[in-house]
């Protein structure tokens, strides 16, 4: 009995200290560590990229006049100062806190600081944005297929609607 009421003991207090939650500080740690940041500025400089190209695309596939292809940029111009206001690190970074506090305990946290911050790790984060790059510039090239089946059936469907009012 005296065994059992042990384990259970050391069961019970292993558990508790496992599942303590993160303090601020240790997240905001990783994410500094991390690059958590910087990853954020990439993806809007992609974001933009992907956005040109989009734009060029569009001009050719719909043979936009150099006047309607700057209105359009324009009007993308407008929606990427919306996007980076709204997922600037500054109103993204509290999100990330909390995402990372509610998934992970202190002892994760410390081990991902511990990880992050030995040359392997920092040799990872280092990488990341050419690897994020990379991907990306691989999914536009695999997804233009797709995409540009897509915009013919719908415009094939508005053809059929206009015409079968």
């Amino acid at each position: 009995m005296k065994r059992i009421l042990s384990l259970l003991i050391t069961l019970l207090l292993s558990t508790s200290a496992l599942a303590a939650p993160p303090t601020t500080e240790s997240v905001i740690k990783l994410l500094n560590v991390t690059g958590s940041k910087a990853q954020v500025e990439t993806m809007h400089v992609e974001l933009e990229k992907y956005l040109a190209a989009s734009i060029k695309d569009a001009a050719q596939q719909y043979r936009l006049s150099p006047s309607e292809e700057k209105k359009v940029a324009s009007l993308i111009e407008t929606m990427m100062e919306e996007l980076r206001a709204e997922i600037s690190w500054e109103k993204m970074s509290s999100l990330f806190v909390q995402v990372y506090a509610e998934s992970f305990s202190q002892e994760e946290i410390d081990n991902l600081i511990a990880f992050y911050e030995s040359p392997t790790g920092q040799m990872f984060v280092a990488k990341v944005p050419q690897v994020m790059q990379r991907s990306m510039a691989l999914m536009q090239q695999r997804m233009k297929p797709t995409l540009q089946k897509i915009q013919a059936k719908v415009q094939r469907e508005l053809q059929e609607v206009q015409s079968n009012p």
